[in-house]
């Protein structure tokens, strides 16, 4: 194998390379778990939202149903 004319890398080219390499993953890998953390984040929000969202239609129908309730109560009474 031969080399380009003029072109010499050393150990410590490489060397300087791969520690450079090894803090740009470093930094990759924080901004991962920041990430990861914020979906977990939005996911409990959106969960949460999700079983007021279904709750909701369940206490408006209990509600009218007491109101109901108490209107037949009040004509039955009088």
């Amino acid at each position: 194998m031969t080399e380009p004319p003029g072109v010499v890398i050393t150990a410590r080219d490489i060397y300087d390379k791969l520690v450079a390499l090894g803090g740009k993953v470093d930094g990759m890998l924080t901004t991962f778990e920041q990430i990861r953390a914020q979906l977990a984040d939005h996911e409990q929000r959106l969960r949460a939202s999700e079983r007021w969202r279904y709750a909701l239609p369940l206490s408006v129908v209990l509600g009218l149903l007491s109101a109901v309730a108490s209107v037949a109560a009040g004509v039955a009474g009088s």
